[in-house]
């Protein structure tokens, strides 16, 4: 599998915060101030909105993961090619990488500077992301109509997120 990625040593500033994960895929992130820095050794760009599982001449959202994943050289961040404001999935995404940090930063850019964020949508049928193992930080990014089944919601596990207890999340907006 041939995915198009770059290999850059990147800095950004994430801020300190709280979170709290509601029922059916709502997220709430508060922000303050702080010091937390993530460099990233491998950046890797989504080139589509679609949701593929063998990425040959684009990348998704999900084959970007699935490299990060197997990744445990060198941390990984994950951007957005420009254009793309909405990623649709139709399952999980899982993170799982125990080695290495993986950084998904959604930041919409345009002429002006920073327009907004990428928007992950679970289209009311999906749980959107589940991290297994490792460190993740997600900047920029909104999750949407995430979808949480009666049993797993209640045994504790969002919509939108599910994080296990061996895993850090950092969230910054």
């Amino acid at each position: 599998m041939m995915l198009p990625f770059t290999s850059r040593i990147g800095h950004a500033s994430l801020r300190l915060l709280l979170i709290a994960v509601f029922g059916l895929g709502s997220i709430a992130v508060f922000s303050g101030t702080g010091g937390t820095h993530v460099y990233a050794d491998t950046t890797i760009a989504v080139t589509t909105a679609s949701d593929l599982t063998i990425c040959t001449t684009v990348t998704s959202l999900r084959c970007a993961i699935t490299t990060a994943n197997s990744n445990i050289s060198s941390t990984t961040r994950i951007n957005f090619q420009s254009g793309l404001s909405i990623i649709s999935v139709s399952s999980p995404l899982t993170l799982s990488n125990s080695s290495q940090p993986i950084t998904i930063d959604g930041q919409i850019s345009g002429s002006s500077g920073f327009q907004g964020a990428t928007e992950i949508d679970g289209g009311s049928k999906t749980q959107i992301l589940n991290i297994s193992a490792g460190t993740v930080v997600l900047v920029n990014l909104t999750f949407t109509n995430g979808y949480a089944s009666q049993s797993s919601a209640s045994n504790g596990l969002g919509g939108a997120i599910a994080a296990t207890s061996n895993t850090t999340l950092n969230i910054s907006n």
